[in-house]
């Protein structure tokens, strides 16, 4: 079994969010997201479907996300403190996620309801994080069986 490694909170916090609450909705978006629209083009012209189906991508990415992130972060670093990490990755979410929106609410002066979504992420992923993100100790090297 792999070791594990001890690395600072903010560091497994920032591996968690780019990992959940970034990398996995990007991916995820950019699979389903690109069949789903010409489908809509096809068969719908709502002007709010697709806008839905991007928040609900985007909640699905993040919350499949966390459920990864957290399977990792438990294989691969010591979690001393899994609220700390939780509190310091949902913060890092709100700032930088928040920061883009919020800079284009002021480019364009509106407020649109994929942005409430972002909203409904973030709360997505600290109860998920709380859920599957939990304390570890170090692992312990397991004897080796001598084979005949």
């Amino acid at each position: 079994m792999k070791e594990k490694k001890t690395s600072a909170e903010w560091y497994i916090a920032a591996t968690h969010w780019l990992t959940a609450g970034f990398a996995i909705p990007f991916v995820l978006a950019l699979v389903l997201s690109v069949p789903l629209l010409l489908l809509l083009a096809k068969y719908g012209n709502s002007s709010y479907l697709p806008g839905v189906l991007s928040v609900l991508l985007n909640i699905l990415g993040i919350w499949l996300g966390t459920i990864y992130s957290s399977r990792y972060l438990d294989k691969t670093y010591v979690i001393k403190d899994a609220n700390k990490i939780i509190n310091f990755s949902t913060a890092y979410l709100t700032i930088i996620g928040g920061g883009f929106r919020a800079y284009g609410v002021m480019q364009t002066g509106t407020f649109h309801y994929i942005d409430l979504g972002f909203l409904l992420g973030i709360g997505v992923f600290y109860m998920v994080s709380k859920k599957y993100v939990k304390n570890n100790t170090i692992s312990t090297p397991q004897p080796q069986v001598p084979t005949v």
